[in-house]
């Protein structure tokens, strides 16, 4: 928007629904976020976007795992908690074995890789969750080098030059990971002065988000079995269902129509 790009036109070429935004817990497919954020790029003109939108933001101000990270006293916290809720922030098309983020020491440092697979595929969510690091790390702490040098699998851009004045340190393009240079030091870094209350908090809600996705794949599954529970007691009606679940009356209702049923249905 601050770029001069039409909310409208945004929304109509990545075909999400405004109504799905309302809700703040509410993910969308990644495929609608690959496709919002190349049109992003075309209607603003910027080819670096993923790197200013890193930049630019937080991810405190924008997902619930940002918030928890940012509440950990310490780097390896927040790492730690990034990559328990990972799923909260995108079904990616998986990483290996395990953890997104992973530690490996080598003779010249301690790296953090991210595992994820076929990066090269959307290599945006590489820039942006880079830079969105590097400079979080700033904001907190100061330029203190904390990271030392970025590894990139994908080719050098046009627009290297944005690469240089955002992480100011060695880019190594085409490399064999997509990883960042750091030391043991950053493991034990103290990140924030964290509120066992607030965090508390926090937690509780992530995992029970995280537990209604592992219920469920589908919101038609989510429905029936809530269903299973409602229905001895005799109010297995849209509106309970909605609210247990988290979902407004028409959230529900579109979520069921584009899988193809309806409540009825699934009551019937």
């Amino acid at each position: 928007m601050s770029k001069g790009a039409s909310r409208k036109e945004l929304a109509e070429r990545s075909r999400i629904d405004s109504i799905e935004l309302q809700d703040q817990d509410n993910r969308i497919p990644f495929s609608k976020y690959i496709a919002l954020m190349r049109a992003g790029k075309e209607l603003c003109h910027d080819p670096a976007l993923a790197l200013h939108f890193g930049e630019a933001f937080d991810m405190a101000d924008i997902s619930i795992v940002g918030a928890l990270g940012s509440a950990c006293e310490t780097a390896a916290g927040s790492l730690r908690l990034t990559n328990r809720y990972a799923r909260l922030v995108a079904d990616l098309d998986g990483v290996a074995a395990g953890d997104r983020y992973q530690l490996s020491r080598a003779s010249d440092g301690l790296w953090v890789v991210d595992t994820r697979k076929n990066p090269n595929a959307f290599p945006e969510l590489t820039e942006s969750s880079f830079a969105r690091i590097v400079c979080a790390c700033r904001r907190r702490i100061g330029d203190a080098p904390i990271v030392k040098a970025i590894h990139v699998t994908h080719a050098e851009p046009a627009y290297r030059a944005e690469y240089d004045r955002i992480f100011r340190m060695p880019v190594v393009f085409e490399s064999d990971k997509n990883a960042l240079l750091t030391d043991d030091k950053w493991l034990s870094h103290k990140v924030a002065s964290s509120s066992r209350y607030a965090f508390g908090i926090l937690s509780a809600h992530a995992d029970a988000l995280l537990k209604r996705l592992e219920i469920s794949k589908s919101t038609r599954d989510q429905v029936e079995n809530m269903l299973m529970s409602l229905l001895r007691t005799g109010d297995a009606n849209m509106d309970t269902v909605a609210a247990k679940l988290g979902f407004s009356r028409q959230t529900l209702f579109r979520r069921l129509k584009a899988e193809g049923v309806t409540f009825e249905k699934r009551v019937g």
